[in-house]
């Protein structure tokens, strides 16, 4: 499959667009607590007409600072849905080529490996075009599908240290920059078997699907995705971090978890809890929705059900995030 490499090019000004869209939100609140502050010290050393003029100044200062935060929400939302366009054509015609590639033939076992006899209790995969499928099993396996043939340079790379099980769909792979330097890559599929009781799973993915039906059940996930469909059940996780760009998640939980963060420009969430599990959820961003049995908060807000132990916390540009309780 020929490399898009600005495939990457649009990645890239999605996620500074986010960043810049964060930056405009964090500096509204330090804003607000820095009138809070300077207001408390007036207060404290100036006569009551002086204290009005300056109050009545800084109402009009904060409120032409909402104003210009407002317009450029606008336009960045404007911006990202310009940007987050052309990213769905540029990865609608990537994943045109991936399909075009598996039906020229059948795929078929490229590599294995087992790690029956290896200590491991992390395991990171860095996977930049193919789906990954996670089985549940009593030790750690892999196993590589490709419909094409394989050069040596095109192989899984893994190795072991201190524990830890590195995955890296080429060899020596950085998963957010390799093949700018190659005219061909191929795609392929990972099935990936793990036990319970990891610490931690590290999921790196660009393009491509995520699958885990049996269930996941380690102490952490670290997820960084782009555009990509990720689908997770029967989850065991303490801790989940997820970082993505364009993605579409689903989540269900087994049991309660602890924390979970997301982090995300576009796209969607659905976290499932176990029946009775009580949250506190909270968001911050510039056009995003998040969505619970207690109502919808839009922009910046909390949204808390039962004992809220369960820690939801939201930063996105313009992603969607549901939670929901119970089947």
């Amino acid at each position: 499959m020929k490399e898009k490499w600005w495939i990457f090019l649009v990645i890239g000004v999605v996620v500074l667009l986010g960043v810049v869209a964060y930056v405009s939100v964090s500096l509204g609140r330090q804003m607000g607590r820095a009138e809070a502050r300077l207001e408390s010290e007036i207060n404290e050393g100036l006569d009551s007409e002086t204290q009005q003029r300056i109050e009545s100044a800084l109402e009009n200062m904060g409120s032409e600072i909402e104003s210009a935060l407002g317009g450029a929400g606008s336009e960045i939302e404007s911006a990202l849905n310009d940007a987050g366009e052309d990213l769905s054509n540029a990865l609608s015609d990537t994943n045109s080529d991936m399909n075009a590639d598996t039906a020229e033939g059948e795929s078929t076992l490229t590599a294995e490996a087992d790690f029956a006899d290896a200590s491991i209790t992390t395991v990171e995969v860095n996977w930049v075009v193919g789906n990954i499928t996670i089985l549940a099993g009593d030790h750690v396996s892999l196993k590589e599908y490709s419909a094409a043939t394989l050069e040596d340079e095109d192989r899984i790379e893994y190795t072991v240290t201190n524990g830890t099980l590195v995955i890296n769909e080429y060899p020596s792979a950085d998963v957010f920059s390799v093949g700018a330097g190659s005219s061909d890559r191929v795609k392929k599929d990972l099935v990936l078997t793990l036990p319970a009781g990891l610490s931690e799973l590290r999921l790196n993915i660009v393009v491509g699907n995520v699958i885990a039906e049996e269930g996941i059940n380690t102490r952490k996930i670290e997820l960084n995705g782009v555009s990509s469909q990720i689908s997770l059940a029967n989850l065991e996780v303490k801790e989940f971090e997820i970082n993505v760009v364009d993605a579409a998640i689903t989540l269900d939980y087994a049991a309660a978890p602890e924390e979970i963060d997301v982090e995300s420009v576009g796209g969607s969430a659905l976290i499932t809890l176990p029946e009775g599990t009580g949250y506190t959820a909270e968001i911050e961003s510039v056009s995003g929705k998040l969505t619970t049995p207690e109502g919808t908060a839009r922009g910046n807000g909390i949204l808390t059900s039962g004992n809220g132990a369960v820690s939801i916390e939201i930063q996105t540009v313009s992603g969607e995030v549901e939670v929901t309780v119970g089947k």
